[in-house]
C-alpha cells in the first residue's frame, strides 16, 4: 500500500504538489491522471525517496522508502524510461541493479525475456528507441519481483501491440493482490486501464473513485474544433445538448451525457494512434502474454537481500567497468605516467653528456622518472568527476537512488571504488615508469633505488597522489553535479590558481604555494629533495587528505539535502 500523507512540495516559491492525501490499495489498477505539469511525477519522485517534501510524508507498506531494508525486492519503479547512462549495455544495466540488492544474475536474463529485449541485451541503451527503453525500464521495474509498482506515463513511445501487452500486464499484477500506481494525462487510456482513479490539477487533489462513479458525477463544458463544423452542430442540437459557437470552427458544447454522445467521423487530415505507428513495425517478435510469479512462488532474490555495503561496492564496480569514457580515462592515465616518463628519460640520457656539472649534481633521476603524473592527474580528475556527474547528466541517479536509497552508503560505496581502483592504477603507474626510467637511466645516468626509503616514499606518494587526486575531483563533481563545472573547477585550481598566486609579493607566494594541490604538494610528492618553501611530504600528503576529507564531507551533507 502506497498513502500519500499531506505531502506538499515547493520549488523556488512554486508550489509544484499542494497538501495532497490519497491512498493507494493493493488488488487494483490505481489510476493517477492530471494535465503534464500537474504535479504527478513529482509526487511518484517522492514516494520513492528522490524528492524532499516540503511538508508531509509518504510512505510504502507503512515505511518511509528511504527505510526499505531491500527496496527492489518492496518497490519497482519506472520513472524516466530514458534515464539510463547510454554507454552502458541493457544487460549491465539491470545487473548493476541487480548487484546492489544481491539478486542473482539468472533474474536479469528472466526479466530481459519476460519484456521482450532479451535479443538487444548486449547492445548499448543510448541507441534504443522510447518504445525499447520503456520495456527496459519495466524489465528494471520487475528485477527484484515487488509488491509495490509505479509506473509514469508507461505507454509513451509504444504501439498498439505494446500498449495492450502493458494494460494486460497491469490487471495480472493487480490480480496477484500487487499494489499497481500508474500515472498518465491521458483520460482515454485510464478509463481501459485503471479501476480507480485519482485526479489532480495545478498540485491539488481534485476527486478519487473508479472511472464509473466519476463518469456519472462528471459535468462541465467541452470545446470542439473541426473541420465538419456544420455537421457536428446539427448532431448535438438533436441530442438536446446547449451548443454555443465561439467562431467558424468551434463549439461550446455542454449538458451532454455519455449515454447521448456523439460520434464524427475523422477531420480531414487527422489520423488515428495506429497510423503513428503503422510505418515502424518492432524488430523484435510481438510481446507476450505477462507470466508473473505468485506470491507464493517468490524468486532466490527475495531470500537474504538486504542492501548492504558490500554489494552497493559489486554494484558501482560493475558500472565503473562497464563504461568506455572509464575504460579510456584509466588506460589515458597510464599511458601518460608511463609513456612520457619513458620520453623524458630517453632524452635525458641522449642528452646526459651535454648537461652542465651544476644540472648534473641536482640531478633527481625519481623525479624524471615520474614527470609524467603531472600530466595524468588531468586524466584522474575526469574519472572521478564523470563517475558521479554522469549520473546525473544522463538522469541514471534516480534508478541508482531508487536501488539504494541510503545515500551515505551510495557514497561510500562510490569513494571505496574509485579509490581502490586509482590507488592500484596509479601505483602500477608509477612503479612502472619508475622501474623503466631507471633501466633507461642505466650505465649512463645515475640511478636510483627503492632500497633507499626516500625513494620508495617518493613512488608510492605519486600513487597515492593520483588518488587523492580523483577522490577530490570526485566530491567537486557531487557537489556540482555537473561534468563540465567540475572538470574546469578542479583543472582551475591545478592551473590557474597557480597563476593568480604568481602576481602576489613573493613573500605571499612562499607562504601559500605550500598549500596548493598541484604545486607545492605535487612537487613533494614526485620529489626526493622538496624544495625550501615546500612542505615535506609527509605533511603535504595530510594536507591534501585533509582538504578530500572536508570536501567529502560538505559534499555529502549537500547531497543528502537536495533532491536527485
Amino acid at each position: 500500500m502506497i498513502k500519500v500523507e499531506h505531502v506538499t512540495k515547493r520549488y523556488e516559491g512554486m508550489t509544484a504538489v499542494d497538501d495532497l492525501d490519497f491512498e493507494v490499495l493493493p488488488g487494483v489498477v490505481t489510476g493517477f491522471l492530471g494535465p503534464n505539469g500537474s504535479g504527478k511525477s513529482t509526487t511518484m519522485r517522492i514516494i520513492l525517496g528522490l524528492d524532499h517534501p516540503t511538508k508531509g510524508q509518504a510512505t510504502v507498506k507503512g515505511k518511509r522508502y528511504q527505510e526499505l531494508r531491500d527496496p527492489l525486492h518492496e518497490v519497482g519503479a519506472l520513472l524516466d524510461a530514458k534515464a539510463i547512462h547510454p554507454g552502458r549495455t541493457a544487460r549491465n544495466h539491470l545487473r548493476a541493479l541487480a548487484a546492489s540488492n544481491r539478486i542473482p544474475y539468472k533474474r536479469v536474463d528472466e526479466v530481459l525475456e519476460f519484456a521482450g529485449i532479451s535479443s538487444v541485451a548486449h547492445k548499448r541503451v543510448g541507441n534504443f528507441s522510447l518504445g525499447m527503453s520503456q520495456r527496459l525500464g519495466i524489465a528494471a521495474a520487475l528485477l527484484g519481483d515487488p509488491e509495490v509498482l509505479l509506473f509514469d506515463e508507461p505507454v509513451n513511445g509504444l504501439d498498439p501491440e505494446g500498449i495492450r501487452w502493458i494494460r494486460e500486464f497491469f490487471r495480472s499484477l493487480a490480480n496477484e493482490g500487487r499494489t499497481v500506481f500508474v500515472s498518465s494525462h491521458l483520460m482515454s487510456e485510464m478509463a481501459v486501464s485503471a479501476d480507480q482513479i485519482i485526479v489532480i490539477g495545478r498540485g491539488k487533489f481534485i476527486t478519487q473513485g473508479s472511472i464509473d462513479s466519476l463518469t456519472a458525477t462528471a459535468k462541465g463544458t467541452v470545446f470542439v474544433r473541426g473541420a465538419n463544423h456544420q455537421q457536428l452542430l446539427r448532431a448535438l442540437r438533436a441530442k438536446n445538448a446547449t451548443v454555443t459557437e465561439l467562431n467558424d470552427e468551434a463549439l461550446s458544447v455542454s449538458d451532454l451525457s455519455a449515454e447521448k454522445s456523439v460520434r464524427s467521423p475523422l477531420t480531414p487530415g487527422s489520423h488515428s494512434l495506429n497510423s503513428r505507428h503503422s510505418g515502424r513495425p518492432w524488430r523484435t517478435s510481438s510481446w507476450t502474454s505477462p507470466r508473473i510469479r505468485s506470491n507464493t512462488d517468490r524468486p532466490e532474490c527475495a531470500m537474504n537481500s538486504d542492501t548492504t555495503l558490500g554489494s552497493v561496492v559489486r554494484s558501482e564496480w560493475l558500472k565503473f567497468r562497464s563504461v568506455r569514457s572509464s575504460i579510456w580515462c584509466v588506460v589515458v592515465t597510464f599511458v601518460l605516467t608511463v609513456g612520457l616518463g619513458i620520453l623524458v628519460t630517453t632524452v635525458v640520457r641522449v642528452q646526459w653528456h651535454k648537461m652542465s656539472t651544476i644540472n648534473k649534481l641536482t640531478f633527481d633521476p625519481v623525479q624524471t622518472s615520474l614527470v609524467g603524473i603531472v600530466f595524468a592527474q588531468f586524466a584522474v580528475g575526469v574519472i572521478g568527476s564523470l563517475f558521479i556527474t554522469s549520473e546525473y547528466s544522463t538522469g541514471a541517479i534516480r534508478s541508482t537512488l531508487a536501488a539504494v536509497p541510503n545515500r551515505i552508503q551510495l557514497i561510500a560505496g562510490k569513494l571505496i571504488v574509485l579509490v581502490s581502483c586509482m590507488l592500484v592504477i596509479g601505483e602500477v603507474a608509477s612503479f612502472g615508469a619508475f622501474f623503466i626510467g631507471q633501466a633507461i637511466y642505466s650505465g649512463v645516468v645515475p640511478t636510483a633505488s627503492l632500497s633507499d626509503g626516500a625513494v620508495l616514499r617518493t613512488v608510492i606518494f605519486a600513487g597515492l597522489y593520483l588518488t587523492l587526486l580523483a577522490a577530490l575531483s570526485f566530491t567537486l563533481g557531487l557537489l556540482i553535479r555537473h561534468s563540465l563545472a567540475a572538470i574546469c573547477i578542479f583543472v582551475s585550481i591545478l592551473l590557474i590558481l597557480p597563476l593568480i598566486l604568481a602576481f602576489l609579493p613573493q613573500s605571499w607566494q612562499n607562504d601559500t604555494v605550500r598549500f596548493l594541490p598541484g604545486e607545492g604538494l605535487g612537487h613533494a610528492m614526485t620529489s626526493v629533495q622538496p624544495g625550501p618553501n615546500l612542505f615535506s611530504p609527509w605533511m603535504s600528503f595530510g594536507i591534501l587528505t585533509l582538504y578530500v576529507v572536508v570536501l567529502v564531507a560538505i559534499s555529502t551533507s549537500s547531497f543528502l539535502r537536495r533532491d536527485a
